[in-house]
Formats: structure tokens, sequence, C-alpha cells
């Protein structure tokens, strides 16, 4: 349960995306989950427009899916330092809401309050945190060793901002494929029955949920946190009484698995994704300026006469600009790059700097112009 030494994947991902990528995952240090970035020891998170999460429930305002691979992980992983956690997985399997062949899903109440809470419940709505935070130590996952693709992929902040985002959005869609795809593909390996399976390629139960367009209507089954036993009985058929042994039956199928293997088995959304990922990581990695630059998108939170305090179009971590950079950079208009940055020389004595071009880039205020 170390947050402060893991790499910025863990362990089964970053073997696979290590293979995938040809190189090393720069670590998002601004993101310091041990001691959280975003969270404030003064009750600031509880005025009026403030960014800060409560220290009580940091970003682990959700509950993961967890794929039928990883929890076979958790639970077999003996190592006293993963027994709270392995905990935390066996109430969920005790409780048996939302527990399926191909994982511990989102109950849809949740899922209801994840689509309905406003985007200041996050961070600081104690009645979604995560069952896997663990008290101790300031708060720390429980599960970090296994943690999920959304889980794995989510930070506050990063160093090549919106750049560095834009390669994380990359690999938790690329992440949430493969686990889509392992995860069927362990039921289908481990012979569940056709009635079974069949009920797993629902949305409403499992496959396809983070596809489904729409969330059905709350059962009072649902609203009340029960557990339908004969709907449990049937999604999972031949593995009814057995879910454990299943669950670990399908973290030995998995763990072997090389990126290699794992680009066979799953279907040509993940090999899409894996091509987009690999784009982005070059991105992320290099620091080249553009040829030619166009203005970004971004809004502007504050503006003072000297400075404006400005956030990318999706994100959490702002920048600012001088006011004498904020008025030259429509100049940038798609032309060559090196042309524009002469004639701001020339007629206003200031030199956009390849330091300054590339932090523009990486807050997406200046970004690659198409021709």
């Amino acid at each position: 349960m170390d947050n402060k030494t893991s790499s910025p994947l863990p362990p089964l991902y970053a073997r696979w995306f290590d293979d995938l990528l040809g190189g090393d995952i720069p670590a998002e240090t601004r993101a310091t989950c041990h001691d959280c970035a975003m969270c404030d020891s003064e009750g600031e998170h509880q005025k009026p427009g403030s960014k800060l999460f409560n220290p009580e429930v940091k970003c682990c305002t959700y509950l993961p899916r967890l794929p039928n691979f990883l929890v076979g992980m958790i639970l077999a992983d003996e190592d006293p330092l993963m027994a709270e956690g392995r905990a935390t997985v066996e109430a969920r399997l005790q409780a048996g809401i939302a527990v399926t062949p191909l994982g511990l899903e989102q109950p849809l109440k949740m899922r209801f309050l994840y689509t309905q809470m406003e985007p200041r419940a996050f961070g600081r709505a104690r009645s979604l945190r995560c069952p896997h935070y663990i008290d101790e130590q300031g708060g720390l996952c429980g599960v970090w060793k296994y943690r999920n693709s959304i889980c794995s992929t989510w930070f506050c902040k990063y160093v090549r901002a919106a750049v560095g985002r834009d390669f994380w959005e990359a690999a938790k869609f690329l992440l949430l494929a493969i686990e889509d795809d392992l995860s069927r593909w362990c039921a289908v390996k481990l012979e569940m029955d056709e009635k079974a399976l069949a009920l797993l390629l629902t949305p409403q139960v499992g496959a396809g949920q983070r596809l489904a367009p729409t969330l059905p209507a709350l059962t009072l089954e649902d609203m009340d946190d029960l557990v339908d036993s004969d709907k449990q009985r049937r999604i999972w058929g031949n593995w009814h009484g057995r879910e454990q042994q299943f669950y670990r039956a399908c973290a030995e199928l998995v763990a072997s698995l090389n990126w290699s293997e794992v680009v066979a088995i799953c279907g040509p959304e993940a090999q899409a994704r894996a091509r987009l990922a690999k784009k982005a990581y070059r991105q992320m990695t290099s620091a080249e300026i553009p040829e030619r630059l166009r203005m970004g998108s971004f809004k502007i939170m504050e503006a003072n006469p000297d400075s404006y305090l400005c956030l990318p179009d999706i994100g959490m971590d702002a920048f600012k600009l001088s006011a004498r950079v904020m008025r030259l950079l429509p100049c940038f208009d798609g032309r060559q790059t090196a042309d524009i940055v002469n004639q701001i020389v020339e007629t206003e004595g200031l030199r956009f700097t390849d330091e300054l071009l590339g932090r523009l880039v990486d807050f997406k205020a200046l970004v690659a112009a198409e021709g």
C-alpha cells in the first residue's frame, strides 16, 4: 500500500505499457498522492469557489470498477501490507452488491449519484468516499498495487500540463478497453454457461456499462442496497457459490500475459487505442516546438492589469500569463513559428523563447496548426 514509491502505473499495466511504448513513462511528480497537492488543512475546501479537496476524502470520491482479474490478484496477494486493502475487497464480495463474473461493478445507485452530482462534490463529498480508502497515514489507497484504469490514469496536476493530460486520457481509454475485453475473455475461458454469458453481455449487468447511453430505473434492491439472490444465481451460472475461486482463476489467466498476447486477445478498439496512446506518448516526451502554431482555447479565471490566471478547457491545473504575452498570443495564426517569433521581436522587443513556447504549448494556450 505504498503510494510514495510506486511507478505511474500499477505493476501489471506498467509491464504492458513498457512493451507498448518502448520507453519509461515520466513520473507525474506534481500529483503527490501521499501528500495531496489539492488538499488543505484549514477548511478552505468548504468555502464557495474553492478548488481544494477535503483532506478526509481527497480525489477518492469514486467507487472503482475492479475487473475480475484484478479482484483475483488482490485476493491472492498475501503480503501483510495488502491486508487492509484485501479486507475492503472481501467486504464488497461479502455484501454481494454488483458482484459479477466480470468483476466488482459500480452499483447502479452509485452510478446515478455520479451522473447527478454537482462538480463541487468531487474531492469533497464524504458520502462518496471510496471503500478502499484507508484512514491511517493520512488516507491511502488499499488496492493501490491493483488499481483500475480510472484510478491508474487520473492526476490532479501534470508535469506537462494539458499535453500530459492527453497522454493519460489516451492511456485510460486503452486500459478501459483492455479491462472489458480481458474480463469477458476470462469468463469464456473459464467456461461459464451460456445463460450466464448472455446476461453478462447486457449493459445493465456488466459488459458495456461504460458505453450504455442511459441508466435503467433503480429497483427496490438498488435503492436499499439489497442483493437479488435469484439474479445473482443466474448471473453466476455454473460458478455460483464459487465466486472467489473464479476471481482467482481469472487472475491466473491474465497475470502471465505479455503485451503481444493482450493485443491478440483484445478487439480492434483496444488496438486502435494503443496506437493513439503511442502517439500521445511521443508528444508528451518530446520537447520539439511545432513548426506552425495558432492560439488555443482556454478559460480566463482572473484578470488583472498585469496578468491573467487561466485554465485549460479540461483540467484543474491553472497557469498564469502576463498581460503582454496574452496580448501577443493572437499573432500566432498558423504561419511559421520562427517567422512569428522574429516579427514579435522586431515590433514588440519581446522574444518568445523555446522555454516560454514550450510552456504555452503544454497548457494548450498555443497548439499545432494544420498544414
